[in-house]
């Protein structure tokens, strides 16, 4: 929340009511890069207590990265099968949800219970904000990537003007500030390097 709270008050003081709100791309961004930020640090101040933090963050990593991936995926698969005349029945619902969940699953987890379908019951999002759970992905690399590059001369200026911008420009000039390319395999790399950087310091 503080990742949030920092980027709503930078915005409101810089930005009018049109331009303040961030994009659905963006909007998690923040709020993932202080948690790994606070992470990062926490493992040179404090290593015993940073890798307890990383080991509960990582597990939300593989939380995001493929739960939040698989409900995407439904939610496109809903939607195509509403586009071809399908009636959107729960039963229809739990059907598509499943399948996705299985493609990420497979064998490796039991769901003894069967309660894995009806995941898309339990999620607000699906209805207030229309594939809002790719955010989540999205946020993830992006902010594991920017660790990466939080040390560098200048960044924490750069940082303080993209939070300030709120929603007045797209996700590319936004993220352009940090010297993001979105288009490039750079910050997508980094983010992996960062993650994998972790779990080496976790074994």
């Amino acid at each position: 929340m503080l990742g949030h709270g920092t980027h709503y008050a930078l915005a409101a003081a810089a930005q009018s009511d049109n331009s303040f709100e961030p994009g659905l791309a963006v909007a998690e961004i923040p709020s993932t890069f202080a948690e790994l930020w606070l992470v990062d640090h926490l493992l040179e101040v404090d290593p015993e207590l940073g890798r307890a933090a990383l080991a509960q963050e990582l597990d939300q990593m593989v939380l995001v990265a493929f739960n939040a991936t698989a409900l995407a995926r439904y939610e496109q698969a809903a939607y195509a099968a509403r586009a071809a005349g399908q009636a959107l029945t729960p039963e229809r619902l739990d059907e598509l949800c499943g399948a996705e969940f299985a493609k990420v699953e497979a064998d490796a987890v039991s769901d003894e219970q069967g309660l894995r379908p009806t995941t898309w019951a339990l999620m607000p999002h699906f209805v207030h904000e229309r594939f809002y759970t790719y955010a989540y992905v999205f946020a993830l690399l992006v902010a594991a990537g920017l660790v990466s590059r939080a040390r560098e001369p200048g960044f924490a200026d750069r940082y303080e003007q993209f939070l300030a911008r709120g929603g007045s420009g797209s996700p590319d000039e936004l993220l352009a500030i940090l010297g993001v390319d979105l288009a490039g395999p750079d910050i997508w790399n980094d983010g992996f390097a960062t993650i994998d950087r972790w779990i080496d310091g976790v074994e």
